[in-house]
């Protein structure tokens, strides 16, 4: 895994291939405590650019209960994050010993391409909150709350 270029990000579309890119991956991974999930949405508007232009769809994958695998600590989050955003790979995680596999639960949802950040982020917490209930309610697992990380996010 490697950050793409706008280039090859371009030239991959003008062969209308299928993509799977994770547009907070680094930012994700590097945010992540006990306390949240996150969700980095700063490359979107990115994404949802590229799409438009070259008669791609947009769907989100959020995966919830990943991060019960490992554990990495509030303290130095602010600092993972801003490195994590010129692509240097900072997250710390330390591996979990498990009782029993977590909950893992995927949501795919399909990202309008005329949304601003403010609207993405309505969306996205919309249906983490419906996903957090209806986990909670049919799996009796707590989901985290949910933290997002935008363009301009002050971690």
């Amino acid at each position: 895994m490697k950050p793409l270029s706008d280039h090859t990000v371009k030239s991959l579309m003008c062969e209308r291939l299928h993509l799977t890119v994770m547009p907070g991956g680094f930012v994700e991974a590097s945010g992540q405590t006990d306390t949240s999930e996150v969700r980095y949405t700063g490359t979107y508007s990115y994404w949802q650019r590229r799409a438009r232009e070259h008669g791609y769809r947009v769907v989100l994958a959020l995966l919830y209960g990943g991060t019960e695998f490992y554990w990495q600590p509030q303290t130095g989050k602010s600092w993972r994050v801003r490195l994590a955003r010129h692509n240097v790979p900072c997250a710390m995680p330390v591996p979990r010993i498990l009782a029993k596999p977590p909950l893992i639960f995927l949501r795919e949802l399909e990202l309008p391409l005329d949304l601003d950040e403010a609207g993405i982020h309505a969306l996205i917490t919309r249906h983490h909150l419906a996903d957090a209930q209806w986990i909670n309610t049919n799996h009796g697992v707590r989901v985290k709350p949910l933290e997002l990380i935008g363009r301009s996010s002050n971690l």
